[in-house]
């Protein structure tokens, strides 16, 4: 257990009394639990060569993650509930994607950081303002952490023990899950890689990668022979 965690303990008990700290410690251990449970029967699921790469973290060229799905967007594909992390996923969810660098977050950062303009005068400020309806005190504590991160990036180099959490669509598109900010900054500064993990597959995907594990590459798919999902069966 981590001093956060106990110092939210002590804080439920000073505040809340024994029997929230009774509830709340309970709650978190089922958590905890069901979580560690879904974790190893995914690793016992998807165990054999072919299976999804779930929970793994590998390497992407940046410039190969070209598209970003809302979890709005992906939850209006699953009747209103998002699906669950780990999974092959059927249907056509991978279609409502938008490419990454016109979403008003990309050309925000690019503003800024490429532009120089100040936040105020960027797409990403008029989109939490209009369409998110932030104050202007809100938007600007929000983008002015941004900066930080910026320089962090720029000074120290992307943290690998970082990854941007990605679904693999139909043809094998990278499909951003999380990290917009991570993954707009890389772009700018023109990072070469980033460490992703892989959240939902989709079955074409899944169903390719399964008969090139088996029969290689054929003629059609030589397209293929790079791309980062397939590295670990290929010869």
């Amino acid at each position: 257990m981590s001093a956060y965690h106990v110092k939210r303990a002590l804080e439920i008990l000073r505040d809340e009394g024994v029997l929230q700290l009774s509830n709340s410690t309970y709650s978190f251990i089922r958590n905890r639990s069901k979580k560690k449970f879904h974790r190893i029967r995914t690793q016992w699921r998807y165990r054999k060569p072919s299976h999804p790469r779930f929970q793994e973290t590998y390497l992407v060229p940046v410039d190969e993650i070209k598209y970003i799905l809302w979890q709005n967007d992906l939850r209006e594909n699953f009747g209103g509930s998002k699906p669950g992390k780990w999974e092959v996923l059927d249907g056509d969810w991978d279609l409502a994607k938008e490419e990454f660098e016109r979403t008003p977050i990309y050309l925000g950062f690019n503003q800024r950081f490429t532009e120089n303009r100040e936040w105020e005068e960027t797409s990403y400020y008029s989109w939490l303002r209009e369409e998110l309806e932030y104050t202007q005190e809100e938007c600007l504590n929000r983008l002015n952490k941004y900066d930080e991160l910026y320089h962090d990036i720029k000074t120290n180099g992307y943290d690998k023990s970082q990854p941007i959490i990605v679904h693999i669509g139909r043809n094998g598109e990278y499909i951003r899950h999380n990290g917009v900010h991570r993954l707009s900054i890389a772009k700018i500064l023109e990072i070469d890689s980033i460490p992703v993990k892989v959240r939902n597959v989709h079955t074409n995907w899944q169903a390719l990668r399964k008969d090139v594990c088996k029969n290689g590459l054929s003629e059609g798919q030589e397209r293929l022979r790079d791309h980062p999902d397939l590295q670990d069966i290929l010869d």
